[in-house]
């Protein structure tokens, strides 16, 4: 299973940052499983198939890391960034 596709974008107004990913391919996805980081805490989400992007509000998130699972339960590579190398502002 490839590694999902992701984008980090900040608004500067409000601080939130916008998640949005994609995999290429017709792979098989049954959900998607997301990590932030703060500080030393990870924190994970599983989300459904259905959800590609997500909202931080007001975080102090440094890293994040997605990666899909197949509906056998195989979850494939993980993308993972660093939110300050990656931000796309507007």
């Amino acid at each position: 299973m490839g590694k999902p596709e992701l984008t980090i974008t900040k608004d500067e107004k409000s601080g939130n940052l916008h998640l949005n990913w994609q995999i290429q391919g017709k792979q098989k996805i049954q959900l998607w499983v997301l990590h932030t980081q703060t500080g030393n805490e990870w924190k994970t989400n599983i989300l459904p198939l259905q959800t590609t992007s997500y909202l931080l509000i007001n975080n102090e998130v440094e890293n994040v890391a997605i990666s899909a699972v197949s509906r056998y339960g195989i979850q494939g590579e993980s993308v993972v960034m660093e939110v300050k190398e990656n931000l796309i502002k507007k």
